[in-house]
C-alpha cells in the first residue's frame, strides 16, 4: 500500500532520482540535457509548488517510490506537473493513487479545473489521464517536445 504525505526538503535527492528515472524511461535524456532550466524547479520545490500548490510524495515501505505536484496556474486553473513512479514500482496503479490525490488537493485549495502536458509518445501516461477524466485538448510542440495538453474539471 502506498502512504501518502507532503514533500519535505530531505526528499529533493531522491525526487530528483525519480524525474531522471521517468525521462530516461521516456527517451528525452539526451535532450533534456540541453535543456537544464526545466529542472530548476527542485531547486525551490517550497516557492514552485507549495505556496500556491502542493508536491507529494509516496511510499512504499518508508521509501519514497512516488511523486507528483501541482501548482497555481490561474486563479482558477491547476497545472499538474512532476508525476513519476519509480520504474520497479510501477504497474501497482500508485500513479492513480498519486493523481486523484492531487485533484482532491487542488479541488480542496478552490481550483475548479486542472491542466496538464505529456510527450505524445507517452501512452502509458495518456491511458491514465484518460482513464481519470481529462480530456485531450490540443497538441503541439514546446521547443522539440510534441505533447499533448489535457485538461479536467475538478469537483
Amino acid at each position: 500500500m502506498l502512504e501518502i504525505r507532503r514533500y519535505q526538503p530531505q526528499d529533493n535527492k531522491v525526487c530528483r532520482e525519480l524525474d531522471n528515472a521517468g525521462i530516461a524511461q521516456m527517451g528525452v535524456a539526451d535532450i533534456m540535457q540541453q535543456f537544464p532550466r526545466v529542472h530548476n524547479d527542485f531547486d525551490d520545490i517550497e516557492g514552485n509548488y507549495l505556496k500556491d500548490g502542493d508536491f507529494i510524495v509516496g511510499l512504499e515501505n518508508g521509501e519514497v517510490v512516488a511523486m507528483g505536484a501541482y501548482k497555481k496556474r490561474t486563479k482558477t486553473c491547476a497545472e499538474f506537473k512532476r508525476l513519476r513512479i519509480r520504474p520497479d514500482c510501477q504497474r501497482k496503479s500508485y500513479g492513480e493513487t498519486i493523481m486523484i490525490r492531487l485533484m482532491e488537493l487542488a479541488a480542496g485549495r478552490g481550483y475548479s479545473e486542472g491542466h496538464l502536458d505529456t510527450l505524445v509518445t507517452n501512452h502509458r501516461a495518456q491511458a491514465l489521464f484518460e482513464k481519470l477524466g481529462f480530456k485531450k485538448t490540443k497538441s503541439g510542440m514546446r521547443g522539440p517536445f510534441h505533447l499533448y495538453y489535457y485538461r479536467i474539471t475538478l469537483k
